[in-house]
């Protein structure tokens, strides 16, 4: 089975914590993609294994991000993600989110 990698995140330093929901170590990151490291985007099966069509729209939420799109292209990719993203992974990301250190 696959397996994500978040190792790259971990060196630069982005908080992360092991989520079984998401299959192992997870980076920690927001709404968009960003990691705890200001700049640092994670997508993909290093944020957490998901369906294919999630993943290709996390990655697009998060390259819009990263490159500073307008507003709307970043809150209609968003849009997008939520729409498809299955209660699994929402609960698991939610879980993430308050295991999370400051």
């Amino acid at each position: 089975g696959r397996q994500p990698d978040a190792e790259l995140a971990f060196q630069a330093r982005a908080n992360g914590a092991f989520v079984w929901e998401l299959g192992g170590y997870t980076v920690h990151r927001d709404d968009d993609g960003q990691t705890s490291e200001p700049g640092i985007y994670i997508a993909g099966d290093a944020a957490g294994i998901a369906s294919l069509e999630e993943l290709v729209a996390e990655g697009r939420l998060a390259g819009l991000a990263a490159a500073a799109a307008s507003t709307s292209e970043v809150s209609g990719a968003r849009e997008h993600l939520t729409t498809i993203a299955d209660q699994r992974r929402s609960d698991a990301i939610q879980k993430l989110r308050f295991a999370q250190v400051s």
